[in-house]
């Protein structure tokens, strides 16, 4: 069956999170793992436009990609998250501990959304925490509020220029999905 492109996507589901360290000159992803409950993703490109303004016109508009500053919306923040990119310490009763001296790790994050036509997997790299997550909840009425936690971060280019990658969800790719992260075939252009 020939994919056709799609007019719309709608949805989140998939979200899987790939622990990383960065030595200054090279981002490794470690084992990832499955991130369920996702409720919400929020994209905002980050960079500007320089413009030059010759010959009585615009004579050059450039973009700086300076990647994402997102919003990840999920039903409750999960112990594998707390643990492996929050820096939070589990005591011998087994309490997850918040310390002041916590040392966030980068990650990437893989997600898929729904097409008309066929699914869409995204994968973005080099993810920062940018604040630890506020704590909200209230107190149950005649009807139940979900408490929701929001996590904002940032997606950056990382050291091969990379911020985003995104393709249909095939078969082929099914069993890799979940096992590391698909890095792009394409090299850096000479000189950059």
């Amino acid at each position: 069956m020939t994919a056709t492109t799609n007019k719309t996507t709608f949805g989140l589901k998939n979200v899987v999170i790939f622990p990383a360290t960065d030595d200054g000159s090279k981002i490794t992803y470690s084992s990832p793992f499955a991130y369920k409950g996702a409720v919400e993703l929020q994209l905002s490109a980050e960079g500007t436009a320089a413009q030059l303004y010759a010959d009585d016109g615009l004579y050059i508009n450039l973009s700086n990609n300076q990647g994402y500053s997102g919003k990840l919306t999920m039903a409750d923040l999960s112990d594998a998250f707390r643990e492996q990119i929050l820096d939070e310490k589990v005591d011998t009763n087994g309490n997850h501990v918040e310390r002041d001296d916590a040392i966030m790790s980068p990650f990437g994050m893989a997600f898929e959304v729904k097409g008309d036509s066929q699914n869409r997997r995204m994968i973005l790299f080099n993810c920062s925490v940018s604040a630890r997550p506020d704590v909200k909840t209230q107190s149950k009425e005649d009807k139940i509020t979900f408490n929701n936690p929001e996590l904002d971060f940032n997606s950056v280019p990382d050291y091969n220029h990379q911020v985003k990658t995104w393709g249909p969800a095939t078969d082929q790719d099914v069993q890799t999905w979940a096992s590391s992260i698909l890095t792009p075939t394409t090299s850096t252009p000479a000189g950059q």
